[in-house]
């Protein structure tokens, strides 16, 4: 695609097709780098990020002791059965 480098104050910048910034999720921050003679825009996503939130409001609505959320005192396996000794 090719874009028109534009003035914006005493900088430059380019223009993103509103398509583009949906499809990419950039929201209104993005990651920028170089990488050679690449500019490199990604969004700025964390791995896992709002879990901890989730768990505590799952916590908080009584959810943590239902099926499928066992903590690792509950899941048993051979080692604690056979091998395990006091």
């Amino acid at each position: 695609m090719l874009v028109n480098i534009v003035a914006i104050g005493n900088s430059r910048g380019i223009r993103l097709p509103k398509a583009m910034l949906q499809q990419l999720d950039l929201g209104t921050q993005a990651q920028l780098t170089m990488e050679a003679d690449r500019l490199i825009i990604q969004p700025l996503h964390q791995p896992r990020q709002g879990w901890g939130e989730a768990f505590k409001a799952l916590a908080a609505a009584g959810h943590a002791d239902s099926p499928g959320l066992k903590t690792t005192r509950e899941v048993k396996n051979r080692f604690d059965d056979e091998e395990w000794s006091w």
